[in-house]
């Protein structure tokens, strides 16, 4: 199995993370305020759990400046 695979099973191999690539896949641009309160976590971890998707090249930033 490469690296990259067994980095994305290791990102994925967390409830949370899946929650939130799910919110992502639902459509939504950022973590809604639903998930975040039916995650009952604080924002730190769920940056953690973000820069891990991140990490393994499963969701990437996007920032918007006007």
């Amino acid at each position: 199995m490469s690296k990259k695979a067994v980095k994305i099973f290791k990102a994925l191999a967390d409830k949370t993370r899946v929650a939130i690539v799910r919110d992502f896949l639902a459509g939504h641009d950022s973590i809604c305020p639903d998930i975040k309160r039916e995650l009952l976590k604080s924002q730190p971890t769920l940056s953690h759990h973000i820069n891990k998707l991140k990490n393994a090249d499963i969701i990437i930033e996007t920032i918007f400046s006007s």
